[in-house]
């Protein structure tokens, strides 16, 4: 079964933008701080994101980051 891609932070942005979802580095960031935006993976200090999970934020699927999920 092939893996699914995933792409680094830089790259997520690329994707985003290319599909028509202006959005920056930073705003990426922040948002992963602040527990919003795409869900992402954490693989030791490498941060990914698969890419159903950005087409799934594109889409407006909503998705809840199990930090968010564990404080309500």
């Amino acid at each position: 079964m092939p893996r699914e891609t995933r792409f680094t932070t830089r790259q997520a942005v690329d994707y985003l933008n290319q599909t028509g979802f202006p959005v920056s580095k930073p705003t990426l960031e922040r948002w992963r701080s602040q527990g919003t935006g795409p869900v992402y993976l954490r693989i030791a200090s490498r941060i990914l994101y698969p890419q159903s999970s950005l087409d799934e934020f594109l889409n407006g699927a909503a998705v809840i980051p199990a930090r968010l999920s564990a404080r309500q």
